[in-house]
């Protein structure tokens, strides 16, 4: 080659080389200046959902549904019925209240009943503190009163708990704030109890806190596994060092994307770091691998990167190209958090193609080829182990297919046991406090998920006339004969208050009145003062109201089949003329995103699927080519969805991207095993040969990047968040069973259906 050509090339390597230099310092002032962390639940909702357009037409009318932070006091041996220790919960629950974004803080202490006699209405303490000689016959009335037991109480009288109401649409650093200051207040208290803390509030902040954490560490641990990696298999410092700032300088390329375009980490986060430094690393190990082999041909450095970058770029920019279509293929969900990952997926991998293609090549130029990658310990020992392999499969082609078919069979009976079935806690990690003190609000409570009904009166009625509230009351009753849904809070809680406020607060006037003439008298003492509570249970118009209770969180799965136990009941025994009524609320709709889940993948993945043969085909221009492609790709999906189905792993919004993930990553082994064959083919090598060549070359380097791969996100399991290590472990298992379906199962399909006769066409594609 020329002199001039060669300073030519140069001169182009160094210029690469700053710009990837100088976008790197301008993508880190973009992720250290604008890169947030936030958990956005409403993106996990079903988006143009009818359900979701109703809740928030009936959110507008009185307020969200999980505006509640829920703190429950344990006493461990002694009652709560102690002078001391309900003074200090009484001054806790009141500086509570003083908080700016906390609207009511409320406990048994603060609680007081209203008393209407003819000078005025009277409000009487439920719980006299300051007299303890009144704690019997206080802690009696409260035992009778429905609306007080295990929601303010709990039956063992050992758990108090204080209810703070939040203002709606708290952004992330007012809820911080907020949980903040009420552990600081606990601390404050020196409460020698167990506190425990649930509601959305706390949740949201312990995820984030989660989230930022496992970000972190996935960043360094990531690092240091491709350090380690790299460090196995080149074998030379300057081949690990200049790998590792490819792969660093796509990180921060993506890192600096995602702070520039206002994207937030999320719980889908912590897999970006894994997935680019792994796709990064796999770029390079096929890069580096090809120009030593160049090299070792006797070419020289610039000759033998013209034929790397040509040979493997291209390869690798298919592979990446069909990986960011399987990520895209998310894009198609319904759930805004799905869509997002998807697109940034997508972004990341092509953003890692790029950094590897333009810096590793540029630096390479100007580095001994010995320096870089050891080969020659490894290749004799390769030479075998893959000769051995080859050989294997084809002594056994029978054996395997009928193998393939049974696992065919076998992983189609675990799919068929997936389940949809989860929890609100799903993605909180398993360590996290958060569970435990979740699991003793259900427990020793009513539970903190939200059973929202949305109610309105019939055509010629209001929601507060008596023949709407005494169908309301027979829907109140048949819900109290459901164990898993707490008492609930309704217009005919408010009703009843009132009629026994006007009847000397005695307990047997707790009902309904029997009379318009006494609700009208009831509506205008509503009236009169101004009762908030009225207002956060039945619409100015009068047309519109909210029934709401507590309940335990039994699963997806079950609770579907409850709601419509309770949706055929209300059909049968509810005068929809009179009284009209739906469940709703933001676990409802979460439920109905995880049913929708199983049509959403399919759709998914079936147009990951048609978009990768298209592309096979135009590659190829072959059908039958196209369709080779896709078989070694069918069974890592299957293997997974059968392992999900065997171990009982749930099928939910962060679960559901493992196929995706899995089928845009496995898919490059066969595309990088099909060029090669189709090269192969070019120069003139029947089928056999050409396979046997393929096999030879390109087993190594799918072997190589698939350990690469296998580590990185095996990595995820050491996760706290359920989906992430799931993530890891599936899609681990899966890359391993794509490799043996490449080396294995993909070179008795080409024998068994490219014919060698067929040479000249094959040539051509």
């Amino acid at each position: 080659m020329p002199h001039q050509k060669i300073k030519q090339y140069r001169r182009w390597s160094y210029g690469a080389i700053i710009g990837s230099l100088v976008a790197c310092i301008v993508a880190l002032y973009f992720c250290i200046n604008y890169l947030t962390v936030y958990y956005d639940l409403e993106s996990f909702f079903p988006q143009d959902d009818p359900d979701l357009a109703f809740y928030q037409e009936h959110q507008s009318r009185f307020e969200a549904d999980d505006n509640f932070i829920y703190l429950a006091i344990v006493r461990s041996q002694s009652s709560i019925f102690e002078q001391a220790f309900l003074e200090k919960v009484d001054q806790f629950t009141q500086v509570l209240d003083q908080h700016p974004v906390i609207e009511n803080a409320s406990s048994l202490t603060t609680l007081q009943e209203p008393v209407y006699t003819p000078f005025g209405v009277n409000r009487i303490p439920i719980l006299h503190v300051d007299d303890p000689s009144r704690y019997a016959s206080d802690s009696a009335k409260i035992y009778k009163d429905e609306r007080l037991i295990n929601r303010y109480l709990s039956q063992n009288g050992r758990t108090i708990t204080v209810l703070m109401k939040h203002k709606d649409q708290l952004p992330e650093t007012e809820l911080r704030e907020m949980v903040n200051f009420i552990e600081a207040q606990i601390t404050t208290f020196q409460f020698e109890e167990e506190v425990r803390i649930v509601g959305r509030g706390k949740s949201i902040t312990s995820i984030i806190s989660a989230i930022g954490n496992e970000f972190g560490f996935y960043v360094g641990i990531s690092t240091v596994l491709a350090v380690l990696v790299m460090s196995f298999f080149l074998r030379r410092f300057w081949g690990v060092v200049i790998a590792m700032i490819s792969v660093m300088i796509g990180l921060c390329y993506f890192m600096g994307l995602l702070g520039a375009t206002g994207k937030y980490l999320d719980v889908m986060s912590p897999l970006f770091p894994t997935l680019m430094i792994v796709v990064g690393m796999s770029d390079v190990i096929h890069l580096l691998s090809k120009y030593i082999d160049e090299i070792g041909e006797g070419k020289s450095r610039v000759a033998a990167l013209k034929v790397t970058v040509k040979e493997i770029g291209l390869a690798t920019l298919l592979t990446s190209v069909t990986t960011a279509i399987g990520f895209l293929a998310l894009s198609t969900s319904n759930l805004s958090a799905i869509k997002s990952f998807g697109l940034y997926a997508a972004l990341g991998v092509m953003t890692a193609y790029i950094a590897v293609m333009i810096f590793t090549p540029a630096t390479i130029l100007h580095i001994a080829p010995q320096k870089l990658m050891d080969v020659k310990g490894h290749q004799e020992g390769w030479n075998r182990l893959l000769d051995r392999l080859y050989h294997w499969v084809f002594r056994h082609e029978w054996k395997i297919l009928g193998g393939s078919l049974f696992v065919f069979i076998l992983c189609c009976w675990g799919i068929s046991m997936i389940s949809t079935n989860i929890t609100l806690l799903s993605d909180v990690p398993e360590s996290d406090r958060l569970r435990e003190d979740f699991a003793f609000f259900e427990k020793e409570l009513s539970g903190v998920r939200v059973f929202d009904v949305a109610i309105k009166a019939g055509e010629h009625y209001k929601v507060d006339e008596l023949a709407v509230l005494q169908e309301m009351e027979k829907f109140d009753q048949y819900i109290n004969t459901i164990s898993e849904i707490g008492q609930m809070t309704s217009p005919l809680t408010i009703y009843k208050t009132l009629h026994k406020a006007n009847n000397s607060s005695l307990p047997e006037y707790y009902q309904l009145p029997d009379n318009e003439k006494s609700l009208k008298k009831y509506r205008r003492q509503l009236k009169k003062n101004s009762r908030r509570e009225a207002h956060l249970l039945i619409s100015d118009d009068r047309q519109h109201g909210r029934m709401t209770a507590n309940m335990v969180d039994i699963g997806s799965d079950q609770i579907t089949k409850l709601y419509q136990q309770i949706n055929q009941w209300i059909d049968t025994e509810i005068d929809a003329n009179i009284l009209q009524i739906r469940l709703t609320g933001t676990a409802l709709i979460m439920d109905k995103n995880h049913e929708q889940l199983r049509v959403n993948l399919l759709y998914g993945l079936g147009l990951a699927f048609l978009v990768v043969s298209l592309l096979m085909m135009l590659l190829f221009r072959s059908l039958k080519m196209a369709f080779i492609a896709l078989i070694p790709n069918l069974f890592p999906l299957l293997i997974a969805g059968g392992i999900m189905g065997f171990l009982g792993i749930s099928l939910k919004a962060s679960t559901s991207i493992i196929f995706t993930i899995a089928f845009g990553i496995a898919v490059d082994d066969t595309i990088h095993f099909l060029s090669k064959f189709r090269l192969q083919r070019q120069k003139g090598e029947g089928v056999s040969a050409a396979i046997h060549s393929t096999f030879m070359e390109t087993g190594k380097a799918l072997c190589l990047t698939t350990l690469i791969l296998f580590a990185g996100f095996f990595v995820l399991v050491t996760s706290d968040f359920n989906a992430t290590f799931y993530v890891g472990l599936l899609i681990s298992i899966t890359l391993i069973s794509a490799l043996i379906a490449d080396l294995v199962l993909l070179p008795i399909c080409l024998k068994k259906l490219i014919k060698e006769e067929k040479l000249d066409n094959d040539s051509n594609a």
